[in-house]
């Protein structure tokens, strides 16, 4: 998420819930990047510290 501008950033009525927001020409780069970062971050820290 580096490189993508945020032009938001929400809290919702719970502390689960943040909304964000980005230009459109940045949806699907934003959707993989916050996918791999929040459902993908610990498979992609073992493969990096396991040894073959």
């Amino acid at each position: 998420m580096k490189n993508i501008p945020i032009r938001m950033i929400s809290y919702g009525g719970s502390e689960h819930n943040i909304s964000i927001l980005v230009d459109g020409s940045a949806k699907n780069e934003a959707l993989n990047a916050l996918n791999e970062r929040l459902f993908h971050y610990e498979d992609t820290m073992k493969d990096i510290f396991t040894a073959p």
